[in-house]
């Protein structure tokens, strides 16, 4: 075997983060890739399907602010002692730093992001609902008959998505859900066994139920004849030109590693956790977001209508007033991914057209912005910068 080849196996075989002599962040503007996953390449007229939403392009706006530093961006995991990588964006620039001192990352191997994928559902949602395909007032009973007997089957889109339904959460103390094999090729069978059927929660309580989006995917993939792994790959991965993306539900894709789970199936979750995406997808689904790509103005008020009765939740996410270094005051989109040992961070400032990403996949945790002091309110405030 040349030299190059037999260094290039052993980088794919040693993984993302390891040793590399000169460590330094990853510039990935401008970058493009040939799209090698099945979701994205789910149908020949994915393109067509997804440019048919109504968007508008973001105003014009001045010059990005230069983003901070390798250093600095790193700096808060660093301390803490975890591995993972850094990405942000400016909608001009994007760059993908590694945690570990002495390691490389490679922005284009996609990783677990877990909750992160009710974003993403959200935003397709939101899509489907702009074309008239779905309403959020549609209820579960009026697509999946086969739960219509459910008590809980009379809660809406837009409950699922905001977690205020009545649906209670998966039973994975009586069936061990969580790590169980599961056949998931059929979903809506999926979810008549493992969410309970004999009793239900209290509407318009917030509380968080990974159940009620799973229950959401599968009634837009049910709407749209066709996979939730096809709907994201229509209404978020094609538009927002995510090459390294897709929602695991068999065999996982090359790179993607399967021991930062520790022993969770990611793919019982379906909508609510299933998803991966390689730091320069999460990073481009951010940019399309800002340029108004995935949402029209009206889409992005509601996605980010985050309420305080709702914990300030809004559509998968939470978006709350946020204080940066000068101490005024900015919107800020919050959505975090934890399952098995992986721990996703991400701030998004629609208002200032940034977003930062963290992950690691040593079970570190990243204490959220609006908590208290601690790593998320660290990145945060670093991004604003």
């Amino acid at each position: 075997m040349p030299p190059l080849a037999a260094i290039a196996l052993a980088c794919a075989l040693l993984g993302a983060c390891r040793p590399h002599p000169e460590p330094r962040g990853r510039d990935t503007t401008d970058r493009t890739s040939k799209n090698t996953d099945a979701s994205a390449n789910a149908n020949a007229d994915a393109s067509a399907d997804a440019n048919a939403t109504a968007t508008a392009p973001a105003p014009a706006r001045p010059a990005a602010r230069p983003l901070p530093t390798d250093a600095r961006l790193v700096a808060p995991l660093r301390a803490a002692g975890a591995r993972g990588f850094v990405a942000m964006t400016n909608g001009e620039r994007r760059v993908v730093a590694p945690v570990a001192r002495g390691a490389s990352v490679d922005a284009d191997r996609p990783v677990f992001i877990a909750s992160f994928t009710k974003l993403w559902v959200s935003v397709a949602a939101l899509r489907m609902v702009a074309r008239g395909e779905i309403s959020l007032d549609t209820k579960i009973r009026d697509v999946l008959p086969e739960l219509a007997s459910r008590p809980w089957a009379d809660s809406p889109l837009r409950e699922l998505l905001t977690h205020t339904s009545t649906v209670p959460a998966f039973d994975d103390a009586r069936t061990g859900f969580f790590r169980k094999p599961v056949d998931l090729t059929d979903p809506v069978k999926v979810l008549a066994t493992y969410v309970p059927a004999g009793w239900k929660e209290k509407r318009g309580v917030y509380k968080y139920r990974n159940a009620e989006v799973a229950i959401a995917g599968v009634m837009l993939a049910t709407k749209a004849h066709t996979t939730l792994g096809d709907v994201l790959a229509r209404e978020v991965f094609v538009p927002a030109k995510m090459s390294h993306s897709g929602l695991l539900v068999g065999a996982p894709p090359p790179g993607l590693d399967m021991a930062t789970m520790g022993g969770v199936r990611p793919q019982n979750f379906l909508g609510a956790g299933a998803g991966y995406a390689s730091p320069n997808d999460l990073l481009a689904f951010f940019d399309a977001l800002d340029a108004g790509v995935l949402l029209d103005a009206e889409g992005r008020a509601r996605l980010f209508d985050g309420s305080p009765s709702r914990g300030d939740g809004a559509f998968g996410c939470w978006v709350y007033p946020f204080a940066g270094p000068s101490g005024e005051a900015t919107r800020l989109v919050e959505r975090t991914g934890t399952l098995g040992n992986v721990r996703l961070f991400s701030a998004y400032f629609p208002d200032e057209h940034r977003a930062i990403v963290a992950w690691n996949g040593d079970g570190v945790r990243i204490a959220r912005p609006r908590a208290g002091p601690g790593i998320g309110r660290d990145l945060s405030r670093l991004a604003l910068e």
